[in-house]
């Protein structure tokens, strides 16, 4: 979705309007680690749900009615896996991403804003060389109100929930990262005005976006979307140079060089947003939606994607909570799948005056990450903000205590935090006898 913000600065003299199409550098051949997901053997006869030591995952909506289940909506795939046109019902958190036929699925509904963001425990490193990311996805779009989009973001800057400015949730974009968002594009199909498909790079430097050269060469120009297709996606990054396109197709929405971004490896999230995709109205639609979609009117939609993968990647662990969230008038503690290591962070998502206590310690102040909302002054605590502070080391369980402000205040609601997990990133070693750098225990499938 395309948007403007005094946030984003735009040049127009860089959005090119014909494909790049120069081919792609040779991948090293040194020994690397990588990161790799295709969900073989999951979702045969039933649908499956992620496989959480591997991803973490956060599902957001802005609207309080929901917090505690989605609004509904018909996810693609039947509950026994029969492929599209076939669907279900759903409305639960905990199935708005799961595993069907082999490959993953998200499914939101979000009339105010919801969305996705699908976080591999490794993290995409270009430090000696370039790195690939590469993902499958279908590309049938039932409404342009619901899109997709990729953030690498530094281990020190990472946000559970990060958004662009513009967007009316949340607290903004990060201090720095890379963001590859799916954006539309106003052009004629058969006589009629109608939107294409394309990925737009931003880079954000001291919380401000800056949208690079990419091409507005809609996808649909020469791929059939389809809901069963899944098209390799492939992002390529160096210290001089980005690049994102198809390579089955060798074309390029981004090739780019760049000057240093700050950082030379990053957290990678996969994002899927809503935001009312049934809202009728003057806005052209989507070239194939009455198509491929068998409706005029537009609606929520399901991605599938498969055969995720990173390298060079950095893994890193992260521990699971036995709860996806707690609210303002339950203390219970939050509790972990194991103890917390040494220089571990406590990474969460809460909106108002929050305080955690260790272990049944005292509070004490949450540690805020600094959206770009604060950093230019107009932070609003109705929305959830993410948290990222150190944890000592041996924490098994954490209790939340928040204040209501704002809004929640004024009005009595209660406040929430959740998707809370406790993220370590061990230090580097070299494996004796070798040249390769390990960084410490995997505790998921790194080939």
């Amino acid at each position: 979705m395309t948007t403007s913000s005094t946030a984003l600065t735009i040049a127009l003299a860089t959005v090119m309007t014909t494909p790049t199409l120069a081919a792609p550098p040779v991948p090293s051949t040194q020994a690397t680690n990588r990161f790799a997901d295709r969900f073989d053997g999951l979702g045969i006869g039933q649908l499956d749900p992620i496989d959480k030591t591997k991803w973490d995952v956060s599902v957001h909506t802005r609207a309080r009615e929901f917090w505690f289940e989605l609004e509904s909506m018909q996810a693609a795939h039947g509950l026994d896996t029969a492929p599209p046109p076939a669907t279900h019902l759903t409305s639960a958190y905990e199935d708005a991403v799961y595993v069907a036929r082999e490959h993953l699925m998200t499914a939101i509904n979000a009339e105010t804003y919801g969305l996705i963001y699908l976080t591999p425990h490794a993290l995409a490193d270009w430090r000696d060389e370039e790195c690939v990311i590469r993902f499958d996805v279908s590309t049938l779009r039932t409404s342009r109100r619901d899109w997709i989009d990729l953030w690498i973001t530094p281990w020190d800057d990472n946000m559970i929930l990060p958004l662009e400015e513009e967007l009316p949730d949340l607290q903004g974009n990060p201090r720095r990262g890379l963001q590859f968002r799916m954006g539309t594009w106003r052009t004629f199909f058969e006589g009629a005005e109608v939107d294409w498909s394309h990925f737009e790079p931003v880079r954000y430097d001291d919380h401000v976006g800056t949208l690079l050269p990419f091409s507005v060469e809609g996808y649909e120009n020469f791929v059939t979307p389809d809901a069963r297709q899944r098209e390799t996606i492939e992002v390529r990054i160096s210290r001089t140079r980005i690049r994102m396109g198809l390579p089955d197709y060798n074309f390029w929405w981004v090739d780019t060089e760049i000057d240093d971004l700050g950082f030379d490896c990053g957290v990678v999230q996969f994002g899927h947003h809503s935001y009312n995709p049934m809202k009728p109205g003057t806005l052209a639609p989507i070239a194939h939606d009455t198509q491929l979609a068998g409706t005029r009117d537009p609606s929520p939609g399901s991605w599938h994607w498969d055969a995720f993968s990173i390298e060079p990647a950095i893994p890193f662990e992260s521990i699971p909570a036995d709860r996806r969230f707690v609210v303002g008038s339950d203390i219970q503690p939050v509790t972990f799948a194991r103890p917390a290591p040494k220089d571990a962070f406590l990474r969460f998502a809460a909106h108002s005056r929050t305080e955690v206590s260790f272990d049944g310690g005292p509070f004490v102040a949450a540690t805020r990450q600094d959206g770009s909302r604060e950093n230019f002054g107009s932070h609003d605590d109705r929305f959830f903000s993410s948290y990222w502070m150190p944890i000592p080391e041996g924490t098994t369980s954490v209790r939340v205590r928040m204040t209501a402000q704002g809004i929640w205040d004024q009005y009595n609601f209660d406040t929430m935090a959740k998707d809370f997990s406790i993220w370590h990133r061990p230090e580097a070693r070299t494996v004796p006898g070798g040249a390769t750098v390990q960084t410490g225990p995997i505790g998921h499938v790194m080939r």
